[in-house]
């Protein structure tokens, strides 16, 4: 079964139109039925993959705007060659080699925010007016022209737009901007094309009449008071017209990293809405984007200006939501909201940063500080006398600790002589973990079913309750084996995993 492939091209840029155009492979005669063939050899001429013409034209190599190259063989995680096109006559000259374009094709997948680097939207498409674009997969910072096309004529240069809308990448690789559609589109097929000028990548978006119908993804976007963020401010975001039951990220852009702010999920009609807060220390002009992560290419963005905040923002060195990047952690999301929710202050480093570290561990402490702050850091005088034997006022989180255990969130070790251990030091195990959520969701009513759904979690166990209340509310879905699912139980609980949970249970209504 194939995979997805990524293609890498440094010959965009300026004239490269010229080029095609010039390339053309002209019939002859009326018995000369020629044609622009396809193929991705290496250096020597030897075809290492085959590739088939896709999208639209028949004769000239200007027309020829898309190929399908097939999957790299098992085991490859990219290949060099040269995209190596042939003048062939149906009268039998020889094929004459029109050009040889060089190329990179991978099977891993270049960084991006949301699902795939080539994601583009282009909306409210009318002839000879100017109409939205956005996508993604450039260089942040790099300067990108762009287009609109139509595909049905025998070269390109015919209808771009003099000069071409000029954008600039933000720090996500992504642009958005407005482009002129060709006065004389008829509202059938219509290409974006994006040329990044120092990346040398180029987007050909072929969109026929059902996409264009479909695309007017809509978004609003407005700045509120939220007393509960740690900036005490939130944004309200209005989604319609994005893809089905589809699971959207979104996330500040600016000329620096992306800022994400959490995600939402669109009902059967493609719209959703939200309030997500905002991280302290925010000031100007940012574009907010949405850009769906489950099967769809939606995305969309609008502009929102920021007043000063005296706060400072907090980020993590030591995460990233870029697949491409080696910080990049599955739950980017959840961290960041963590860090955006004041849960998490993390650990300070050299130069004033800061670090998550998201594959540490949790310590039975640093969990009943996660849950004070999860609470909203309620109101609470801690007792001059410790409940427990190994936890003194002096000693870090004791505030947070003698709280939980006054919710009856945590019941501590029995001991001789009616005394009790926190073992504030101890890692936090995945069933303590369920135990400690269930209580601090009021233990809620709750039948255990008969049957556990976790292999490795037998029904006589301690905290198999817990664990199935948290499995069926959706916060923890456990690992997927070819035996069935397990729940590991007894093993510690990493830090990304915890923002994880605490971001669901967070989400749950």
């Amino acid at each position: 079964m194939g995979h997805r492939v990524y293609v890498l091209a440094p010959w965009a840029g300026d004239g490269e139109w010229e080029r095609w155009e010039s390339r053309a492979c002209p019939s002859e005669s009326e018995a000369d039925d020629a044609e622009v063939r396809v193929s991705f050899a290496d250096k020597a001429g030897t075809v290492i993959a085959s590739a088939e013409r896709w999208g639209f034209g028949e004769d000239a190599l200007g027309e020829q705007t898309g190929f399908l190259i097939h999957p790299l063989t098992s085991g490859e995680s990219s290949t060099r060659g040269l995209l190596h096109f042939t003048c062939h006559h149906s009268d039998g000259r020889r094929d004459k080699t029109v050009a040889d374009l060089p190329l990179t094709i991978s099977s891993s997948t270049p960084p991006s925010l949301y699902a795939t680097p080539h994601q583009w939207t282009i909306s409210n498409v009318v002839a000879g007016q100017r109409s939205p674009f956005n996508a993604m997969g450039f260089r942040p910072g790099e300067t990108v022209r762009v287009s609109f096309v139509m595909p049905d004529d025998a070269t390109f240069t015919a209808h771009l737009p003099a000069p071409p809308t000029v954008v600039t990448a933000d720090g996500a690789g992504g642009i958005s901007g407005t482009a002129l559609v060709p006065p004389d589109w008829t509202g059938d097929e219509l290409v974006l094309v994006a040329a990044g000028a120092t990346s040398r990548y180029v987007l050909i978006s072929w969109m026929d009449q059902d996409d264009i119908s479909e695309s007017d993804v809509t978004l609003t976007a407005s700045v509120v008071e939220k007393s509960s963020a740690p900036s005490g401010r939130a944004v309200q975001i209005q989604l319609t017209g994005d893809d089905a039951n589809a699971s959207v990220i979104v996330a500040l852009h600016s000329a620096e990293e992306p800022i994400v702010l959490g995600s939402l999920t669109t009902n059967a009609a493609g719209a959703s809405s939200a309030t997500l807060v905002l991280p302290p220390g925010l000031a100007g002009d940012y574009s907010l984007w949405t850009g769906t992560k489950t099967g769809g290419y939606r995305l969309t963005s609008t502009l929102i200006s920021l007043g000063a905040s005296p706060a400072q923002a907090v980020s993590f060195s030591d995460v990233s939501g870029s697949p491409g990047s080696a910080k990049f952690s599955e739950f980017a999301v959840e961290i960041a909201w963590m860090a955006q929710s004041g849960i998490s202050t993390g650990y300070d480093v050299a130069g004033g940063k800061k670090e998550y570290r998201p594959f540490g561990t949790v310590t039975r402490d640093a969990m009943a500080a996660f849950l004070y702050r999860a609470a909203g850091s309620p109101a609470f005088n801690a007792p001059a006398k410790s409940p427990f034997t190994d936890v003194t006022p002096s000693s870090p989180f004791y505030k947070e600790i003698t709280w939980l255990a006054s919710t009856g969130v945590t019941t501590g070790w029995e001991l001789p002589g009616g005394k009790k251990e926190y073992r504030p030091f101890s890692n936090i195990t995945r069933d303590a973990m369920a135990a400690f959520l269930y209580r601090f969701a009021d233990s809620p009513s709750f039948t255990a079913p008969a049957r556990s759904a976790f292999i490795d979690v037998a029904t006589k166990q301690s905290f198999y309750k817990e664990i199935a209340w948290l499995s069926s509310t959706g916060v923890s879905g456990g690992w997927t084996t070819g035996k069935g699912k397990e729940f590991r139980p007894y093993n510690a609980i990493t830090r990304d995993a915890m923002a994880a949970f605490l971001y669901r249970y967070d989400h749950l209504n």
